[in-house]
């Protein structure tokens, strides 16, 4: 009882908002999975594995819930919306044993998001070398600007000799 009280006051806003995609998105992917094993194909252990697939997906949280955010993105999707969701839950289905869950939701949000601008990347690269150098100064105060232009001057040739 006490254990139950205490992980709903540990639950947050973005647990809850989990919560409700995975199951909007478990809905769906189980009427798909329906679907799959009603359609009989041509080639029996791609449907086999696809079905795996589907179980697969049905088994991560995480998949599910980056699924549900997709299909949340339009409240009322368009057929190519529909058939590009479809489209990606085949494609993690089929691809499941080479997919970690880490893989597959990075995958679903790259569809989800669309590709970034080479602008973007770079700004946000930037951004998190920043972030490094201020991490690093917070735990090593002693370090001089000259010892950061040092470490970037050998990250700057290993870059040269990667690019060779």
């Amino acid at each position: 009882m006490v254990d139950h009280m205490l992980a709903d006051t540990l639950n947050t806003d973005r647990s809850h908002a989990n919560t409700y995609y995975a199951d909007i998105a478990r809905q769906v992917i189980e009427a798909t999975g329906e679907q799959l094993r009603d359609v009989a194909t041509d080639d029996p252990v791609a449907h086999a594995k696809r079905r795996l697939g589907i179980d697969w997906i049905l088994s991560r949280k995480t998949v599910l819930t980056e699924l549900g955010r997709m299909m949340d993105a339009n409240p009322n999707p368009t057929s190519r919306e529909v058939s590009r969701f479809n489209a990606v839950v085949r494609s993690v289905a089929d691809r499941h044993k080479r997919h970690t869950a880490k893989s597959a939701c990075a995958y679903i949000r790259g569809r989800r998001l669309g590709e970034t601008d080479y602008r973007d990347r770079v700004a946000a690269l930037h951004h998190d070398l920043n972030a490094a150098i201020n991490l690093h100064r917070q735990r090593y105060p002693e370090s001089t600007w000259d010892d950061i232009r040092r470490a970037l001057d050998l990250t700057a040739g290993q870059i040269k000799h990667k690019r060779s």
